[in-house]
């Protein structure tokens, strides 16, 4: 307020409600009770965003937001206690009613503040009528444990992009969520299920709904060794692929998987998320070969983060792999001083379609300062965090930043502060 205020050419800009289409209006403690009044603010009549943290709802709040055109709704931020938000208080019905008007629906509090059982089985019932919402987000049970599987299922698999963290839901609802999938032919586009332990699932029932997507995230799900061959199998064998970006990393059992298969299979995507899960130095190479020789291959995005087995590839491979790639992830792969060298040749002056290079926890002391300047400022997004960067190499990249870089992004950070402060504010 005190801000628009500064002049009057300056409060008739900022009064401008076009302006206000994207505020996110963040709901606590301090303002519930002026709620109200906040939402009959001229400026902010075509407010969308809202975000609830630290506070407990009650039914008169709930029916001012179901007044207004809300759409998007946060409830509670990063499972943190502190900013939890009760909503024991509201009523089922009226719980469901504004889940309903919303696109898209986050319940980020932690595992003290869930829903109630009644709240839940409302909010699903509504979602197997009709509903607007495209994108749900439900961190811990939040008794989703006690409903019917087959409800369950086509409640969930009725929104466009589903994510469900740290569930405990037994196996035959998860075999009911990924039939649903497989067997109709639902809104669901994206699924995401970090920290699900999908163990017990059916290999097939989830290898023939995962393929059907197009994006998904199982990382630290404990997929078994025969839901990775089913999956991969469908993957390469499947004349239609829509599987594009696929997350499994925190995956172990995935060094068990058939090297050629493994290859094969991911090169059919996008983006590949494969960090710590261990492959071995067999699979990494098969991995990369593919990428290296195939014609058909679309995968452009990979992440190889933690995997010591890096360090006993050729670098010839990892040079081409690499420059086959718009976005690569290297961080804590223990690259030897020749690997690291090659990757900085390449994209000092060789051609690459590279603009992301991860490399945080190597070690680049060894690397010419002119050759890592050259290097990094000929990319568009680098991060070096941790990889022992000389004063001298540090200094060098700055001030080739300063002449002329395509750098959108640069972190060097836990390389010491041995650089010039006045270089620094440049």
């Amino acid at each position: 307020k005190r801000s628009r205020l500064v002049c009057q050419r300056f409060l008739d800009a900022a009064s401008e409600r076009k302006l206000w289409r994207q505020f996110v209006l963040r709901i606590s403690q301090r303002n519930l009770s002026s709620l109200r009044n906040i939402f009959e603010l001229n400026i902010l009549k075509d407010l969308q965003k809202v975000i609830i943290t630290g506070c407990a709802m009650k039914n008169e709040h709930v029916k001012i937001i179901l007044e207004k055109n809300i759409k998007y709704i946060q409830v509670g931020s990063n499972h943190d206690i502190e900013n939890d938000c009760d909503m024991n208080k509201v009523s089922p019905k009226n719980l469901a009613s504004l889940t309903m008007q919303l696109k898209e629906m986050k319940y980020h509090n932690s595992l003290m503040t869930e829903m109630t059982q009644k709240q839940m089985i409302s909010i699903l019932a509504q979602l197997n009528k009709a509903s607007n919402i495209t994108r749900l987000e439900l961190f811990f049970n939040n008794h989703l444990t006690r409903i019917v599987p087959e409800k369950l299922a086509s409640a969930l698999a009725s929104v466009t992009e589903l994510t469900l963290v740290f569930q405990k839901l037994n196996a035959d609802k998860y075999d009911a969520i990924f039939y649903h999938i497989y067997r109709t032919q639902p809104t669901l586009k994206v699924l995401n299920l970090p920290g699900n332990n999908l163990s017990k699932a059916n290999p097939d029932l989830f290898g023939s709904a995962v393929t059907r997507l197009q994006s998904a995230n199982l990382s630290d799900t404990n997929i078994s060794p025969e839901m990775f061959g089913n999956m991969f199998m469908k993957m390469t064998r499947t004349g239609v692929r829509t599987l594009s970006h696929l997350d499994i990393s925190h995956n172990p059992r995935l060094k068990l998987t058939c090297p050629s298969l493994l290859a094969e299979a991911l090169n059919t995507l996008e983006a590949v998320n494969l960090k710590k899960c261990g492959l071995t130095e067999e699979q990494v190479t098969s991995l990369m070969e593919t990428r290296i020789i195939s014609d058909s291959s679309q995968l452009v995005e990979v992440d190889l983060s933690c995997h010591s087995s890096l360090s006993k590839i050729m670098p010839g491979i990892i040079k081409f792999f690499v420059a086959k790639l718009t976005s690569v992830t290297l961080y804590a792969t223990k690259l030897n001083p020749i690997q690291l060298e090659v990757i900085m040749d390449l994209l000092a002056g060789e051609h690459h379609s590279l603009k992301f290079l991860d490399l945080g926890g190597s070690n680049l002391s060894s690397i010419s300062p002119s050759l890592i300047s050259t290097s990094v400022n000929k990319n568009e997004s680098v991060i070096l965090h941790f990889c022992k960067l000389t004063s001298n190499q540090q200094t060098e990249i700055l001030l080739e930043a300063c002449r002329g870089t395509k750098l959108k992004y640069l972190d060097i950070s836990g390389n010491g502060t041995n650089v010039s402060q006045e270089l620094l504010d440049k």
